[in-house]
């Protein structure tokens, strides 16, 4: 038997030596420290032997480690040779490292195996993204059949998928206690806004955290003060303006199917592989219609826990994205899992109170509650708010998504609602111009943006079309709504809200000017509606903060 070191990039925290060929147990006399040192075998295609030594050598050398990092990772693109007796392959599980030095929490346990536009991007390093468009509709689904805010996602070219050997990280020993954590989302805002305050948590605990988004969503998260590695499909620039459509919930659930679950999640599984080996995270926090992010932490045999986003529950079934995922699964070479286990594994992040989810879709057995996200806590408000009349002040949005899908919506809310003795105050979005709904009465204020942390405290009642983000800022602050949905999502939602009785729901396309000043009339002058969204704004107050979430994050992670 002979052994030779191989030297891993990344921070000197552990060196590797590897058995030529052994199945036994050896014993190497004591280092250059005078310290014994173990060897436990990591049993893949070729058996490996690996030294870790005593934890307070580990602990005296981290500075050491933090300096080596930014060289380890600069080599970490010039091939991974040096690396490739870490890895297996990913055809059957494996036995993992036996740990004998078990030195803090922040130590890694792996023994699980667990819309923009396009833009064709690809690149080895985290910052240049990696893959480029979404690719054909499946064969089962014509184009037409697929709403033109999904088309838009989806290019003329084929997908590669990478189907080289799986490498399987195995984390660098203790960082003081802390743990490299990678927060994963696709879409827009409303994925991922209800990250930040986990994420913000874990920074204030001390972990090391960054995130990866589709390009489109790159700037916002670095805006936010986040590290962004940009990953999977799209491209920046305005969004196409379309036609209001009738809501139909089945066109939804081919969006939820052939969109995120098979197109966006085969790109982005493709595109976190690198980027994993690369970052070398601890533990993956996804969001919830990031299935890649799913498959590629198990692939690697990271960790990882997964943060809900749609409100109700009754959006995302597991019979919906079952056919997609087990596909992605299989091209990947993952074990069958015919009740999608994956999404539910290790830790389910439920950041909205549980009344409020849909009782047919209870939440799984790993599942803990939060206090929902509270947006823009830090922006500045408009001078202007402190002026607002002696009245009852109504806010009026329409999302940062289907904002730009809602036809003449806007206008015909608005008509409606300035003949109401109330402060109006109505956000549009970024892509679209205050100025095109003409002039107003002195009581309406129109913007592209308005914090909502700033705007809710103030109001008495909202009028949006049923987002998950807006419902729930609207109830954390005991506030009846007037609920138009258009698609997603806010249907569900709107369910809900109806049946307890913290809403009216309007059809989006039929509603007149008339019908909508009538309805929030009724839930202003109704105590019942403003009654049922307080009881709920109490259920979320009794509710734990991101920092219980960071908690469990530790645990999950050591």
């Amino acid at each position: 038997m002979s052994l030779s070191r191989t030297d891993v990039s990344g921070p000197p925290r552990r060196a590797t030596w590897v058995c030529s060929a052994s199945s036994h147990a050896v014993h190497v006399p004591a280092g250059s420290s005078g310290s014994p040192v173990s060897l436990v075998f990591l049993w893949s295609s070729v058996p490996s032997v690996t030294w870790t030594r005593p934890a307070a050598a580990i602990r005296s050398s981290s500075s050491a480690a933090r300096a080596a990092e930014p060289l380890a990772r600069a080599e970490a693109g010039r091939g991974r040779a040096s690396r490739q007796t870490l890895f297996g392959t990913n055809t059957q599980p494996r036995s993992r490292v036996a740990r004998t030095d078990a030195t803090g929490p922040g130590s890694p346990a792996r023994n699980d195996r667990t819309e923009g536009r396009d833009r064709n991007t690809s690149g080895s390093s985290p910052e240049a993204g990696h893959a480029g468009g979404l690719t054909h509709v499946d064969q089962k689904t014509s184009a037409e059949s697929i709403p033109a805010r999904t088309r838009r996602h989806i290019s003329s070219h084929s997908p590669k998928v990478d189907r080289s050997e799986t490498r399987q990280i195995i984390s660098w020993a203790e960082r003081d206690g802390t743990v490299r954590i990678l927060f994963t989302f696709v879409g827009g805002t409303g994925h991922f806004a209800p990250l930040t305050p986990i994420a913000r948590a874990a920074e204030a605990a001390g972990h090391t955290v960054a995130f990866t988004a589709e390009p489109p969503m790159a700037s916002p998260v670095r805006e936010a003060g986040f590290t962004v590695f940009p990953a999977g499909v799209g491209r920046e620039g305005a969004p196409e303006r379309l036609p209001l459509l009738e809501v139909d919930r089945e066109r939804e659930d081919r969006v939820v199917r052939e969109n995120f679950a098979r197109h966006r999640a085969g790109r982005r599984a493709s595109a976190l592989l690198p980027l994993c080996q690369e970052w070398r995270p601890d533990l993956l926090v996804c969001e919830e219609m990031d299935f890649g992010a799913l498959v590629a932490a198990e692939r690697l045999g990271i960790p990882h826990a997964r943060v809900l986003v749609i409100a109700s529950g009754s959006f995302v079934r597991t019979e919906l994205v079952a056919e997609p995922l087990h596909t992605l699964r299989a091209e990947h070479g993952l074990a069958p899992d015919p009740d999608l286990a994956m999404l539910e594994r290790h830790l389910v992040l439920a950041p909205f109170p549980p009344s409020f989810r849909h009782p047919a879709y209870p939440l799984p057995a790993t599942a803990h509650a939060l206090r929902p996200h509270v947006l823009d806590e830090s922006a500045t408000p408009p001078a202007w708010l402190d002026d607002l009349a002696d009245a009852p002040t109504v806010y009026l949005t329409l999302g940062t998504i289907f904002n730009m899908e809602s036809g003449d919506l806007f206008s015909r809310a608005i008509t409606g609602l300035r003949e109401l003795p109330v402060n109006l105050v109505v956000t549009v979005g970024r892509h679209l111009d205050p100025a095109e709904f003409g002039p107003q009465p002195a009581n309406v204020h129109i913007e592209r943006f308005v914090p909502q942390a700033a705007i809710l405290p103030r109001c008495a009642a909202v009028v949006s079309h049923g987002g998950s983000g807006s419902v729930m800022g609207a109830l954390a602050h005991g506030l009846p709504m007037v609920l138009l949905p258009m698609g997603a999502d806010q249907p569900h939602n709107a369910d809900r809200c109806e049946d307890l009785g913290v809403a009216e729901v309007l059809d989006a396309v039929g509603s007149t000017p008339e019908t909508i000043r009538d309805a929030v009339s009724r839930v202003l002058s109704q105590p019942s509606y403003r009654c049922a969204a307080e009881r709920l704004r109490d259920e979320m107050v009794a509710l734990p903060g991101p920092e219980h979430a960071v908690s469990l994050l530790e645990r999950l992670a050591a």
